[in-house]
């Protein structure tokens, strides 16, 4: 079989070439050269480059595979001192609660406050104390009585022509950094076509791992052109807008299939099947839109490890409803969502699906005197999942990852707020399967 080979191109400071060649030579120094090579199989070619100034990757146009860009927008920082009244309600628990939070001041730059989101007394007084022993002085002029704290900006506005660039020469993108998540990247001017975000990875669960791609809009629509033809769902003369169609939305459903499926594979049939049941889904089983309330819809195929290693068999969808009631308590519904897009339904293997995630539902989000000793965590978990969809805000046509109903403005943060403080009460957890006939 031919070998695979790798060409690593790497841009970095000179001053750190020799270090690369240096780990470059002990990962690879073993590695055997093809018998009809010359070169060895993975080569380093290193290119001189300064984090502050910009990047001419022209050369390297239409021979990127991927590109790995770790830790690299978060580097443009600042640190000032900021003061306020009072923190927001809850209890701040060390084991499920991150120290710093992010304020939604702008979408385009991060500001981190270095205290946590939720009140703790102890490391309020301390951020306080360690605040005006720096500046000798309280922040606020008005009195001593405010929380005074730290704030670090992030500019990754001056990093957004080298993202959009490295789309240019790459097929996928790849990012892990500490600071930048999908508010940034949904803000960007020319953003990638497909984003997949998986927040919470990498050393002590504190980076975001992004996967993006600009590249293979065409290519997935041919393929979705050509399978829709086989079956014969459309002429050929629709083929072509009916399958940019389903691209388009698509993006918004499963944005990790579409991502997937840039490769080989059945991807697309699942794409099809997906985008096709959630048409379905929203036409007999709408939701109601007397109350104020957050749909937010969630890929289980991106969060298994909800399901335990080993454990494969799980529904494809998950459409959760936050409504906010008259009491200003909140209520929990959980749709299950198994779609078959083949040419014979197995009923028993969409009703094992539709089991197993169902009965995890029901034991996670359970409340009342049966509420699991964990389900805290499992509604942080799910906090975190609905945060991580896009907030953008789409016509109900366009299948958004989240929808929002009722005129609260206040309704998203009334919402995670109630999750990640376990004030939420489970109302039902059904399943449903949609079969079409391929």
């Amino acid at each position: 079989a031919p070998a695979l080979k790798v060409d690593l191109v790497v841009l970095a400071p000179q001053v750190a070439h020799h270090e690369i060649i240096l780990g470059f030579d002990l990962q690879f120094s073993g590695a055997e050269m093809s018998g009809d090579r010359f070169l060895p199989d993975v080569q380093l070619i290193l290119q001189a480059w300064e984090p502050d100034q910009a990047a001419n990757l022209s050369a390297l146009r239409n021979s990127i595979d991927i590109a790995l860009a770790p830790a690299l927008f978060g580097t443009q920082t600042s640190v000032k001192e900021s003061t306020k009244r009072s923190s927001l309600s809850g209890f701040f628990d060390p084991w499920k609660h991150a120290a710093a939070h992010n304020l939604a001041q702008t979408r385009e730059n991060v500001v981190r406050a270095l205290l946590p989101e939720t009140s703790d007394e102890t490391l309020e007084s301390w951020s306080t104390l360690c605040v005006r022993y720096h500046r000798r002085s309280p922040v606020s002029n008005e009195g001593v009585d405010g929380i005074d704290y730290f704030e670090m900006q992030v500019q990754f506005d001056q990093h957004q022509e080298l993202f959009t660039e490295l789309h240019r020469v790459a097929h996928w993108v790849v990012t892990l950094d500490n600071f930048i998540g999908r508010d940034q990247i949904d803000a960007l001017h020319n953003r990638p076509d497909v984003i997949l975000v998986k927040p919470s990875v990498g050393k002590n669960e504190s980076y975001t791992l992004i996967v993006s791609s600009q590249t293979g809009r065409q290519f997935v629509v041919q393929r979705l052109r050509r399978r829709l033809e086989s079956i014969k769902v459309v002429d050929s003369s629709d083929s072509e807008d009916t399958a940019r169609r389903i691209y388009e939305v698509g993006r918004n459903v499963v944005p990790g299939a579409v991502l997937r499926s840039l490769g080989i594979g059945t991807t697309v049939n699942e794409i099809v099947g997906l985008v096709t049941t959630r048409f379905v889904i929203s036409q007999q089983f709408p939701v109601p839109t007397e109350a104020p309330s957050l749909v937010s819809w969630i890929s289980f195929d991106e969060h298994h490890r909800w399901f335990g290693r080993g454990h494969k068999t799980r529904a494809d969808l998950g459409r959760f409803v936050l409504t906010v009631q008259g009491d200003d308590t909140v209520r929990l519904d959980v749709l299950v969502v198994e779609s078959k897009f083949r040419k014979n339904f197995d009923v028993g293997t969409a009703q094992e699906q539709l089991n197993r995630t169902t009965d995890l539902c029901m034991d996670a989000y359970r409340s009342g005197p049966d509420a699991r000793h964990d389900r805290s965590f499992w509604l942080d978990e799910l906090a975190a999942a609905i945060a991580q969809t896009s907030g953008d805000q789409l016509a109900g046509s366009e299948l958004p990852a989240r929808v929002l109903l009722g005129n609260d403005e206040q309704v998203v943060a009334k919402v995670l707020d109630s999750l990640r403080s376990g004030d939420v009460q489970l109302g039902y957890v059904k399943g449903v399967a949609v079969a079409i006939a391929a």
